[in-house]
Formats: structure tokens, sequence, C-alpha cells
């Protein structure tokens, strides 16, 4: 039967191990780049971009650096990366876009940078929701008209058969109610 002594080998594998997780964490320039954008570090951004960094990496169903950005309201950061040429209707693995995951948390400046540059606003996620209906869902009045202006369609059904009037009806938000019917 095999026993080791306490030495400094097990500790040296554990930390060997670490370090080599850690290095391949930090040297993919993908994930360099989708973490600075998270946390609005524009002069990362444009670092790696210059050093040839691709905006939009062939990452099928990762979310890309603008998703990172907008999802967290870095407002600056999403300028450059549209800057850029992010593509703006990239879904991640639950078929979400940026501009979706801007809306979620209510980030009305995100939300309205995106559309001026041309976000689809009828993109649905894995589960029929359009960005219309993720505003409705979060009482997001401002996202909503924004999304209308945008000719958004107001009539989009999810995979339940669910439209955003019918989300403002069941919350008894009367301002979403008026501003859909309108």
């Amino acid at each position: 039967m095999f026993r080791y002594r306490k030495s400094l080998v097990v500790p040296a594998i554990w930390m060997a191990a670490f370090f080599s997780i850690a290095t391949c964490a930090c040297a993919n320039p993908a994930n360099d780049l989708r973490n600075a954008a998270a946390r609005g570090d524009t002069s990362r951004i444009a670092e790696l971009l210059d050093r040839g960094v691709a905006v939009d990496p062939a990452t099928a169903g990762r979310r890309s650096a603008l998703m990172e950005a907008a999802g967290r309201g870095q407002v600056a950061a999403v300028k450059r990366l549209l800057a850029a040429g992010a593509k703006l209707d990239t879904v991640d693995r639950q078929h979400k876009t940026a501009l979706i995951l801007a809306i979620i948390p209510g980030h009305d400046e995100v939300v309205s940078l995106l559309l001026a540059a041309g976000a689809n606003p009828d993109v649905a996620d894995a589960n029929g929701k359009t960005a219309l209906h993720w505003a409705t869902l979060r009482g997001r009045i401002a996202a909503a008209r924004l999304l209308l202006a945008n000719h958004a369609e107001v009539n989009a059904t999810d995979n339940d058969g669910v439209t955003p009037l019918l989300i403002a009806a069941g919350r008894g938000d009367t301002v979403l109610l008026r501003l859909l019917v309108e």
C-alpha cells in the first residue's frame, strides 16, 4: 500500500494546476475582451482591438463583448465596441441579444445606443420573448417607448402565445397598457 508523507509535492501540484488554469483563462484574448467590456475598461478594449483581437470572435453561444458591456450598462464600452463594428443581433445560449440584456436591468442609454446603431427589436430569445416582451415584463417604460419608436412588433407572441399587451395587463401596468395600445 502506497503512503505519502506530507511534503511539498502535493501543494506544489495544486499550485501548478491553479496557475496553469489561471494562465489559460488570461491568455484567451476573446475572454480578455469580454472581461474588459464587462468592466467598462475602454483603454483595455482599445488595446486588444488594436492588437487584432476580433470584436466578435466565433464562439457560438457565448456572450460577446458587446453583450457583456450592454448587460452591465457600460455606455463607453458599448460605444467603443459599436465603433469597432460589433454585431448587434448576435445571441447567447439563451438566444438573448445585447438589446435584451440591456433592457432587463434597465440600462436605457445603452438601449438607445443599440437601437440607434440598428439593433433589431424583434429578435426573440429561446422562449420567444422579444425586447418588448422583456421591457413589459420588467416595467421598463422608457425602453418600451424607445422600442416602439423603432417599430418593435407590438403583437409579437412568445412560445406560450403571450403578447407584451397581455403581460402589461397581467401586471396591472396602466402606463404600459396605454403605451402599447396607442
